[in-house]
């Protein structure tokens, strides 16, 4: 979770591979780079095999209609995961190919240009979308659909600064909402509410975790949480600290009015409390300025200079005292983020500026806040980017931000990671800022096909 949460939001202190990661510092030995390269690339794997398999189904329930829609899944996996790693990695080995009964000999694989992988990606989402429901029956948002698939082609789009093709995919879904189901939740914090995690109709997929019984720490056990906060005993009663399993936390500046207002709901929903409590219930809760009642609660201090994020713990369902096995389901793509998609892309076509500000407001309005009085490219611009920020914060998509628009390039007076942004970096002048936008492909990789490292 380092990994993602990579940005001048977060920091961890744990000092091995995670420290590396967010300190810009990790070799292509590191353990997190190669097990998230692995781990996502056998996705890909699973997604080549259920294509190629679609294909060749036969019996009486396999119609044309069913398999094309069974094709269009695996494609649709194949390149939200694909995504994942061009974004990450930039230049990877682009497979599509899996013949069955053999396997794929990786030592004659090279790597693709950034360009073919988005290629192909693109390519499968528009399978995806012609052959993929609306919605599903039982209104499940861990499935690939048209609607979804739509959503991340405008994503897709955007990243490749191709603004207009991102506006005409992001106002598909939002003129069909309504046939996808789509919608903004009235209130933020059903987000990360376990008890109403599933068919949440802001999400257009959406990761459920089901925990397996797997050892601590494992593939299966759900752990985001856990990263996020300290461990607690199981015991409510007499509840401590250990050294603390957290190791990801909000960046110190954040928690200032002068950075993000107190009148924005998402602020105490989200981060930083430096105090949590134990409820009757035994219930983890967060420090009255989250809006815990006073006196039906015990405080417990946490280890000092840590700014734990609350959101995945406040509503966790069944999850363990040490936030494992939560019952919250992770949006990787919500309609929030297709209305600033289409915002964005309107802005920076510097058209339609009014309809621009419109979808930034609808998400300012659920957050409490005033309309922008942004009214300008420039300004608008500004505004649409300091909205992302809060909107998505602790969601994985800081660092694809960071990358996409080149923040990493700023001066040191107004870099992210420069003494005037929000987590500071005391190595900022070793750095080559300009090659950080990818992670190294991992060392592992390259010794099994050294063509990877070319």
């Amino acid at each position: 979770f380092s990994f993602y949460l990579r940005s001048d939001l977060v920091y961890t202190t744990a000092n091995n591979d995670r420290f590396a990661v967010n300190d810009f510092s990790a070799l292509p030995t590191n353990f997190i780079i190669t097990q998230t390269y692995q781990r996502l690339f056998t996705v890909v794997a699973t997604a080549n095999t259920a294509v190629t398999v679609a294909k060749v189904l036969e019996g009486p329930g396999f119609t044309p209609e069913i398999k094309l829609r069974l094709e269009a899944e695996g494609k649709f996996l194949r390149a939200f995961t694909y995504y994942q790693l061009v974004r990450l990695f930039g230049r990877i080995p682009y497979v599509t190919d899996e013949t069955l009964g053999q396997g794929i000999d990786v030592s004659k694989i090279s790597r693709s240009s950034v360009d073919d992988v988005y290629a192909g990606i693109i390519a499968d989402l528009q399978f995806a979308q012609s052959n993929l429901p609306d919605k599903w029956t039982n209104n499940t948002r861990t499935r690939g659909t048209a609607g979804s698939a739509t959503g991340l082609l405008a994503s897709v789009y955007l990243t490749q600064n191709n603004y207009a093709a991102a506006y005409a995919e992001a106002k598909k879904v939002i003129d069909k909402a309504t046939a996808y189901d789509y919608a903004l939740l009235p209130n933020y914090i059903d987000l990360f509410d376990a008890s109403k995690a599933n068919g949440l109709r802001e999400h257009l997929f959406a990761i459920d975790f089901i925990f397996q019984g797997t050892t601590a720490g494992g593939i299966n056990d759900d752990i985001l949480g856990a990263h996020l906060k300290p461990i607690l005993s199981p015991t409510p009663a007499g509840t401590t600290f250990t050294n603390g399993f957290g190791n990801v936390f909000a960046s110190s500046a954040i928690k200032s009015n002068l950075v993000w207002s107190n009148a924005d709901r998402r602020k105490n929903i989200l981060t930083a409390y430096t105090n949590i409590y134990i409820a009757a219930n035994g219930r983890i809760l967060a420090d009255p300025a989250g809006g815990v009642p006073a006196g039906t609660i015990a405080s417990v201090p946490v280890p000092a200079n840590r700014n734990y994020v609350i959101a995945y713990n406040i509503l966790a369902g069944n999850s363990q005292a040490d936030g494992r096995e939560s019952d919250i389901n992770y949006g990787l793509l919500r309609y929030a983020e297709i209305l600033l998609i289409a915002s964005e892309a309107l802005i920076e076509q510097n058209v339609s500026l009014g309809e621009a500000a419109g979808y930034i407001n609808q998400i300012r309005t659920r957050a409490g806040l005033a309309n922008t009085t942004a009214s300008s490219q420039v300004d608008l611009r500004v505004a649409l980017r300091e909205e992302r920020k809060w909107e998505f914060a602790f969601e994985f998509s800081r660092w694809f931000d960071i990358k996409r628009w080149k923040l990493l390039d700023l001066p040191e007076a107004t870099h992210p990671f420069g003494p005037n942004g929000y987590e500071p970096k005391a190595n900022f002048a070793s750095i080559n800022w300009a090659a950080q936008y990818d992670y190294p492909i991992p060392q592992v990789a390259i010794d099994s096909n050294p063509n990877l490292s070319k």
